[in-house]
């Protein structure tokens, strides 16, 4: 089976989905992909971390991923095994299929308060909903953009 590549769950003005690839050639020496831990500061969608999987460079220890926004409850909630992929699919399945209805459902999905339990699934729904992939962040526990 040919390998697939992985992706950024979503792409937001700022990511670093097109320069992954030329960041990890300068820092790994233009070709030499070795280390034992890496650090993927305001690693966003993850972007670089996803472009290393793909290269096959895991670093023989750890990859620490460090966002202070929402990307950070995201992975953190992903990597300490605490998304639930079932949640979120009913959250998704909430999107109302008419696609008349679906910006109405967003804007009153970001008017709700952050609630910490489901921050990281309702982040991903309102980024992947931003028009033209405007950077979603909360301030006060409220969603803005």
């Amino acid at each position: 089976m040919p390998k697939t590549d992985l992706v950024p769950p979503v792409s937001y003005q700022g990511g670093k989905v097109r320069l992954a690839s030329v960041i990890l050639e300068k820092i790994f020496n233009n070709g030499e992909f070795e280390c034992h831990q890496f650090y993927d500061v305001c690693c966003g969608s993850g972007a670089i971390t996803v472009e290393l999987i793909n290269l096959d460079i895991i670093p023989k220890d750890k990859i620490v991923m460090i966002d202070n926004g929402p990307w950070g409850l995201v992975w953190q909630k992903i990597c300490s095994g605490n998304f639930n992929l079932d949640h979120f699919r009913a959250m998704l399945d909430s999107i109302p299929q008419d696609l008349h209805l679906v910006k109405d459902y967003m804007e009153h999905l970001a008017s709700q308060p952050v609630d910490k339990g489901n921050a990281a699934e309702v982040f991903l729904m309102l980024q992947a909903a931003s028009f033209e992939g405007k950077a979603i962040w909360i301030e006060e526990g409220a969603w803005k953009n």
